[in-house]
């Protein structure tokens, strides 16, 4: 949380963690794509893969995606025969060559040199993606990470070829909020977890970093703001509200500009030109996007917007959405009907599926 806001939600739920390096066995062929025993209730599915397997063929493979528990179905976990290590502060891609940068990372005298010192150490046969936590770091601290990753996948290669039953796990990383908080240098950590202290401790951040309350005292208003994240209706700054209906396949947006009925939760907003609809909208289109990530919905979404009769407002708008894509979001433009359009890759189980109606922090 920043200012009482949440910027980001991570819910640790016990399924098998993304990233972990299974040996696996291919079990049947349908089209490109192969079904491999990793040795969870059902096989996963590998796509893409980087070669031609046979069946009963032993492979190593990471996991992308874990089952997810839908309503009606368990749908099959995914993985990727495509290697990725993780380290403090980059992945390292054996068989990938390539020296990337994360895009968040916009200093650019910075990413040239770091990646000038990267290339002048970097093996013909690997690629290295450098995360958004490496910046500010120096080139030694960057060069020590890689080496350890190196490390890493040595050990990794030999635990495979040691390892010949399928659904043996070779390798499971930190929880991703692990590697976030172990780099947190903004202000002190403070939690009522005390294993928490002793694993952070073990990760070297310094113990006067780090505060423990018996009964934190932003913890009441922390679980209020998860609460209202699997609620429907999210009053908007200035007035104006959202309904966010998530549905099993589809999840429908839609955007209010007056109050529902003399409920204090929300205030009605007053436009009087086409500047005034236009600053709202936007405000709007940027809050239910976000609400995507927050609440971790994954499909097809639709939101209506109010309408703009301004051809440049239109194009404004829809680029303001197509700034948000990336690997899991994607923006179709408006339909017919004048709803905006996007599909977003589910990979976890939503924030509503994982906690319930009302929450259960």
């Amino acid at each position: 949380m920043e200012e009482g806001e949440i910027l980001e939600v991570m819910i640790d739920v016990g399924t098998p963690l993304v990233g972990t390096l299974y040996t696996g066995r291919v079990t049947a062929k349908e089209g490109p794509s192969f079904w491999v025993d990793i040795g969870l209730q059902k096989p996963a599915l590998l796509q893409r893969p980087r070669q031609n397997y046979q069946v009963g063929q032993r492979v190593l493979v990471q996991l992308k995606r874990p089952p997810l528990v839908e309503k009606y179905l368990i749908k099959n976990a995914e993985v990727s025969d495509a290697i990725s290590v993780s380290g403090d502060f980059l992945y390292y891609t054996p068989g990938k060559k390539g020296i990337h940068c994360s895009s968040q990372i916009r200093d650019k005298e910075w990413r040239g040199l770091t990646l000038e010192a990267l290339t002048s150490i970097a093996q013909p046969e690997e690629g290295i993606v450098l995360k958004g936590l490496s910046y500010g770091r120096s080139s030694a601290d960057i060069e020590k990470d890689l080496q350890n990753v190196r490390l890493t996948w040595e050990k990794i290669q030999q635990d495979y070829q040691g390892s010949k039953k399928g659904g043996h796990i070779i390798y499971q990383g930190s929880k991703p909020w692990i590697s976030y908080v172990s780099h947190w240098e903004k202000e002190i950590i403070s939690t009522d977890n005390a294993d928490l202290i002793v694993l952070l401790k073990q990760k070297n951040i310094p113990e006067t970093h780090l505060k423990f309350f018996l009964k934190p005292p932003w913890k009441t208003s922390f679980k209020e703001k998860i609460d209202s994240l699997c609620e429907e209706q999210v009053p908007l700054r200035g007035g104006g509200y959202l309904i966010v209906e998530e549905g099993h396949t589809l999840t429908a947006i839609d955007v209010n500009t007056t109050a529902p009925g003399d409920t204090q939760l929300t205030s009605g907003v007053k436009m009087t030109s086409d500047s005034e609809r236009f600053e709202f909208v936007q405000l709007a289109l940027n809050e239910a996007i976000r609400h995507l990530y927050l609440r971790k919905i994954g499909g097809i979404v639709v939101i209506d917007l109010p309408r703009i009769s301004n051809p440049k407002h239109q194009k404004a708008l829809l680029k303001i959405a197509k700034s948000y894509e990336g690997s899991s979001l994607q923006v179709l433009g408006f339909t017919k009907s004048g709803l905006l359009e996007m599909t977003k890759r589910k990979d976890e189980m939503s924030l509503k599926q994982i906690l319930g109606e009302k929450g259960a922090l």
